[in-house]
């Protein structure tokens, strides 16, 4: 999903993971910054949070100028920017955004490998390990239920042949009495 606003663009992409079903994942934006939820427990051991610096054209630059300075109607012209060298304020205010950018990006990309993707893989594993503890049981339970049927069927069997034993012995005294 895309968000936008005045102060935020942001992206989002979301991927289920194969084989996997009712996945829960919860992240909360609040005040320049982002807090996830990746224990199975709602509490501050369950959560990772994240400062994230507005990156608006408004607040990228540094002391040279803000990157919005440089747009139609901004403060700054890109012809006439500095007051000893021409384009030198440029030259900063583009350096120091795409500092400030990549310091970000950095960041980013360490939670997301550290964290999210260790949790990810966690969650992978437990996932199988309950996907084969699942399968276990599910096994163990054929296996009783067909002892159980064996058990029947004998038994069944074994009063049928008691039975035609029992209707025998009347017919063989008529015989002998006939």
């Amino acid at each position: 999903s895309n968000l936008r606003s005045q102060q935020l663009d942001a992206s989002f992409s979301f991927t289920a993971a194969a084989n996997t079903t009712n996945n829960t994942a919860s992240m909360t934006i609040t005040g320049g910054g982002s807090l996830f939820q990746i224990g199975q427990d709602v509490s501050a051991a369950g959560q990772v949070g994240i400062g994230i610096e507005a990156v608006n054209t408004a607040r990228l630059g540094g002391v040279s100028g803000k990157l919005f300075e440089l747009g139609s109607g901004g403060g700054k012209s890109l012809l006439d920017v500095g007051p000893s060298v021409p384009g030198s304020d440029l030259v900063n205010i583009i350096e120091e955004a795409v500092n400030r950018v990549s310091t970000l990006r950095g960041r980013l990309g360490a939670i997301q490998k550290n964290v999210i993707e260790t949790n990810v893989s966690s969650l992978g594993v437990a996932l199988e390990n309950i996907s084969e503890a699942r399968s276990q049981i599910v096994d163990t339970d054929f296996a009783v239920e067909t002892a159980n049927m064996t058990k029947a069927q004998i038994l069944n069997q074994a009063g049928i042949s008691v039975l035609s034993i029992a209707n025998q012995n009347p017919q063989q005294v008529l015989s002998l009495l006939g």
